[in-house]
């Protein structure tokens, strides 16, 4: 990611952690015109349109993602929950499956997330 992207995405953290989520919003969105393929872009917006309770979109970008980086932990993990909050339990299970189908770290028996 070059220096000025990893600074929008940086950007978007913080507003996301100081609850500032139109503003996110606005800077993600600018960041993946420019170049589609973030996925931490994509998840981080994910995670904006669920605290904005867009869950629609929220599972989009999720999806989107995941799609970019099949092995995106926190990807994952948010549209597990995501769906399961939804009532969409298969697809949450599914996506549950997925962690546990993520390489283990090397010299370990665990996933960093275990």
């Amino acid at each position: 990611m070059q220096t000025p992207d990893r600074d929008q995405l940086k950007a978007a953290q913080q507003a996301y952690q100081n609850k500032e989520f139109d503003q996110a919003e606005t800077v993600l969105l600018q960041l993946v015109e420019r170049k589609a393929a973030y996925a931490d872009a994509y998840s981080l917006l994910g995670m904006v349109y669920y605290e904005q309770g867009r869950f629609a979109k929220a599972m989009e970008a999720l999806e989107k993602s995941v799609s970019i980086n099949p092995n995106y932990l926190e990807a994952l993990m948010y549209l597990s929950v995501l769906y399961h909050d939804l009532g969409y339990y298969d697809k949450g299970k599914r996506h549950e499956k997925r962690l546990y189908q993520l390489p283990k770290l090397p010299g370990t028996g665990y996933r960093d997330w275990e």
